[in-house]
């Protein structure tokens, strides 16, 4: 993974949990515990990606290297495009890994990379309810690439549901073309991005996990977190 470069991009006007890129997650920031994180996989470099200049002087405090993007981006994705042409970033492929997802491992990185495809993402067997459109799912082909992404209760066959888990890669090709996409009513509709990238028959590879990725979006979540962090 020496040719990959991990981004974290971080927005600190999150909706349902204000300012929580922030707020303390077993003693740092949940921001710094992401990176760390971060630092613990094999790649070439990771960068911060941030649009607030307090959200910048956090990040270098603790040693992170950090790219200020404007507030334009709609999307992750679209921030990690701006950092990389701002700073000429070079690399055969660039992971976002989102800002609230300070669980990921190692492992689960090396998983998300397998294999070929334009863009790289996760799935995990769906415990919960499918009809939860906060959960979404993901189907796919037999060669495992992505047919469809759904907030609706799709399943890969009978009673089997797939949740997709939101860490992507992109080969730099296929982020010059996403760059280009106009916007998709598929993708509006849905508030998911990468319909954009099917409807631009990119190949999105789903790898599947076992791993559970907690993932931090309201205050429950974060005090899960906690505890999840005081047993580890």
């Amino acid at each position: 993974m020496n040719s990959t470069i991990c981004l974290i991009p971080a927005r600190l006007n999150s909706t349902r949990l204000p300012r929580k890129i922030l707020l303390d997650l077993s003693g740092k920031p949940l921001l710094q515990r992401v990176y760390e994180a971060a630092t613990r996989c094999p790649f070439k470099e990771v960068v911060i990606a941030v649009d607030d200049e307090e959200v910048f002087e956090r990040a270098r405090s603790f040693g992170a290297r950090v790219i200020m993007t404007s507030k334009a981006p709609n999307s992750g994705t679209e921030r990690l495009i701006e950092a990389i042409e701002k700073e000429g970033l070079k690399a055969d492929r660039f992971v976002n890994w989102q800002a609230d997802e300070p669980f990921i491992q190692p492992a689960t990185i090396e998983t998300l990379l397998k294999g070929e495809g334009d863009v790289w993402t996760l799935r995990k067997r769906l415990n919960g309810n499918p009809l939860d459109p906060n959960t979404v799912k993901v189907v796919v082909d037999p060669q495992g690439l992505a047919l469809f992404f759904s907030r609706a209760p799709i399943a890969q066959a009978e009673g089997l549901y797939f949740q997709h888990i939101g860490i992507y890669a992109y080969s730099a090709e296929a982020l010059s073309i996403i760059k280009g996409l106009p916007q998709s009513q598929l993708s509006n509709g849905e508030r998911l991005e990468q319909l954009r990238f099917l409807e631009a028959h990119l190949k999105i590879r789903v790898n599947t996990t076992d791993q559970v990725v907690v993932g931090i979006d309201t205050a429950d979540d974060l005090a899960n977190a906690n505890r999840l962090f005081t047993s580890l």
